[in-house]
């Protein structure tokens, strides 16, 4: 796992093994969003430049830093596709805010919505799409790899669903919702009999799931011990076990 770890704003590589956490940017700039790829070799993440975000690679083995994004408005949230060809992303830029595609190794970035949609992530098999909503309410949406039949995945109730984990098995997908409680929980929603079930309880902002390789767990960042920390959730005990301590 890479994630944005202690108190500043580089990224590190989180072996959940043996738990340790090794630093793989630095420097001053600040560096968010990361996200793995698929083959474990590479790291999409944004970085902050001239007052504005746009989307880098970092080679693990070589240490070589690739920028894929040359906007003048902030991208964010990368994601990998299963084949580790093509990477999602969301450009937040009025008019022209949106989710779109690129290649991995850089090119035309190729739109595929227009409007306030952020934090697009692929199904296992690469064939469709999950992206948070954000123009009528704050709901999650589906689509097919190419932006068409776009549709609404939850029928929005006035409560706000947001940062989707598809599971590595496609039929489940994590998300975070206020459905039932004032501060931020855990869902797993069922594809297909579209059951919602609420994973996490209590007073704590609980967010950004992201799902373990094997599908039997859920690692998610809580602030239910004092602090931000991370932790990890067996889907089947619900059991819920501290990776890093709070900061």
């Amino acid at each position: 796992m890479v994630a944005n770890l202690y108190s500043d704003d580089n990224l590190f590589l989180l072996d959940l093994d043996r738990l340790i956490a090794v630093q793989v940017t630095s420097g001053f700039t600040w560096h968010g969003t990361p996200a793995l790829s698929p083959d474990g070799t590479r790291i999409a993440y944004v970085s902050a430049q001239n007052r504005t975000t746009n989307l880098y690679t970092l080679d693990l083995r070589s240490r070589e830093r690739r920028q894929l994004t040359f906007f003048t408005a902030n991208v964010g949230n990368p994601a990998w596709s299963p084949d580790g060809n093509t990477l999602l992303f969301d450009l937040d830029s009025g008019n022209d805010s949106g989710i779109f595609q690129i290649d991995a190794e850089g090119g035309e970035p190729r739109r595929l919505t227009r409007g306030s949609h952020r934090d697009a992530v692929w199904s296992s098999d690469g064939q469709r799409i999950l992206y948070v909503h954000q123009e009528e309410g704050i709901n999650l949406w589906i689509m097919n790899a190419d932006g068409s039949q776009a549709q609404p995945l939850l029928q929005w109730d006035g409560f706000r669903y947001f940062s989707p984990a598809w599971s590595p098995t496609g039929d489940r997908v994590a998300l975070v919702s206020d459905r039932e409680s004032a501060d931020l929980e855990l869902y797993l929603f069922d594809l297909a009999s579209h059951q919602l079930t609420r994973l996490t309880y209590g007073a704590y902002m609980d967010f950004n799931p992201v799902w373990t390789p094997d599908g039997s767990g859920i690692l998610f960042e809580s602030w239910r011990d004092g602090g931000p920390g991370l932790y990890l959730m067996q889907i089947e005990s619900k059991d819920i076990i501290r990776i890093r301590p709070p900061i």
